[in-house]
């Protein structure tokens, strides 16, 4: 059969024409529904008129290779896999279909993909459609996972109504430049995984942004959510291009959410004024960072500003737990204040810190610890109304430790290294 044309016929039925590989022509002007599978597979199928049909049935025209060109006026909703494979697609008109749904498009060449009236996308809909270098869904509401994943073609995308992207939406666009969301709440994981392209991202409501959303977006280089309140794991981790970061109502990056921004080699500027809490390997191999001040930080995790081979100095008015290795081989710090801390564990610095003057708190008995790998002479200024002071004082005089007064006021000691380790006072507690 090279032609099928039934004027009168208004349902299609399931697999009705499966597997007709020899299938040229097909024109039901009177069809409202096209069944699951029935044109699947007819590869040598080019010219289709369906100008009634409301609903195009799942995998209905799957692997139809000849396909090129495709109008539906009247179709609302297109099922999963409809033109799956349908190698040859590049223009598709559907002006009044409502829901796409999974993997509709699939690795298709269409081009432009316009729907003004889809509100709902499904998962994997145009992923692999590495032509696609227009969107327009002016209504969509509901975009999901991997819909676009791999549309190596596209540059621009505009939802002004979207809510919530799914995850891995984006993943490996790799052309994507500009992104506007203006709606979006949520950043699901790895929307935006090795977007390599892309520059910006602007998400102004956005609350909540995925494990590694942006990880890999090497040209990605501002990063600003006024209202994101938690940040997945690796989040912008591998971002080498991003420069400046603005969270102002981020307060805590959980232990669980490692690596937010690890391996961001420009990250110059980072502004999060009410974290309270750092977490493991946060900004760890960060080599542009110079100065950090974080005024309400109270936790820095383990290996947090590792490798940060360009910190100069850190100012952590309010910490009072920095963990293990939190700031080894950072080669260039010579200053660190920390008037709060508490507890500081071993290994916090490195045989490479350059470290000359730290300001403690009532951590200031741990400092021994703390300090064993550090060859350089350090001086800990230390208020002399904190308890670390009058501890440090109380262990010498009961000779229990290895500090030996230096004049009336300042003790030192000599370190297993031969470096000079001396303790004096601070006037103040943000000194």
């Amino acid at each position: 059969m090279r032609t099928a044309e039934f004027p009168n016929l208004i349902h299609i039925g399931e697999k009705a024409f499966y597997y007709c590989d020899r299938l040229i022509s097909a024109k039901f002007p009177n069809a409202k529904n096209i069944g699951e599978k029935a044109f699947y597979y007819c590869r040598g199928l080019v010219n289709i008129q369906f100008p009634n049909a409301e609903i195009i049935g799942e995998s209905a025209f799957y692997y139809c290779f000849d396909l090129f060109k495709i109008q539906f006026p009247n179709a609302e909703i297109i099922g999963e896999g409809a033109f799956e494979i349908c190698r040859g697609l590049t223009h598709v008109e559907f002006p009044n279909a409502t829901i796409i749904g999974g993997r509709a498009f699939s690795e298709s060449n269409i081009i432009t993909a316009e729907f003004p009236k889809v509100t709902e996308i499904g998962g994997w809909a145009f992923s692999g459609c590495s032509n696609l270098v227009n969107l327009q869904f002016p209504n969509t509401i509901k975009i999901g996972s991997n819909a676009f994943s791999y549309c190596d073609s596209l540059v621009s995308v505009e939802f002004p109504n979207v809510e919530n992207i799914s995850k891995e939406a984006f993943h490996s666009c790799a052309n994507l430049t500009n992104v506007q969301f203006p709606k979006v709440t949520e950043i699901g994981e790895r929307a935006f995984y090795n977007c390599n392209w892309l520059t910006n991202a602007e998400f102004p409501q956005v609350s909540t942004i995925g494990r590694r959303a942006f990880s890999g977006c090497d040209s990605l280089i501002t990063a600003d959510f006024p209202n994101t309140e938690k940040i997945g794991e690796a989040a912008f981790s591998g971002c080498n291009s991003l420069a400046e970061v603005t969270f102002p109502q981020l307060k805590t990056m959980s232990y669980e959410e490692t690596h937010v921004f690890s391996n961001c080699d420009s990250l110059v500027t980072v502004e999060l004024q009410n974290v309270t809490e750092i977490s493991k390997e946060a900004f760890s191999n960060c080599n542009s960072l110079v100065n950090i001040a974080f005024p309400n930080v109270e936790r820095i995790g383990e290996y947090a500003f590792a490798y940060c081979n360009s910190l100069v100095s850190a100012e952590f008015s309010k910490a009072e737990v920095i963990r293990n290795r939190a700031f080894i081989s950072c080669g260039n710090l010579t200053a660190i204040k920390l008037p709060n801390a508490k507890r500081i564990e071993e290994n916090t610095f490195s045989f490479d810190n350059k470290l000359e003057i730290m300001v403690l708190g009532s951590a200031a008995p741990e400092a021994e610890e703390a300090l064993e790998t550090v060859y350089s002479n350090v001086v800990i200024q230390i208020p002399q109304e904190s308890s670390g002071y009058n501890a440090v004082w109380a262990a010498e005089l009961k000779g229990d430790s290895p500090w030996r007064a230096y004049d009336n006021t300042s003790l030192s000691y000599i370190d297993r290294n031969g470096y000079s380790i001396r303790i004096e006072p601070a006037h103040s507690l943000s000194e």
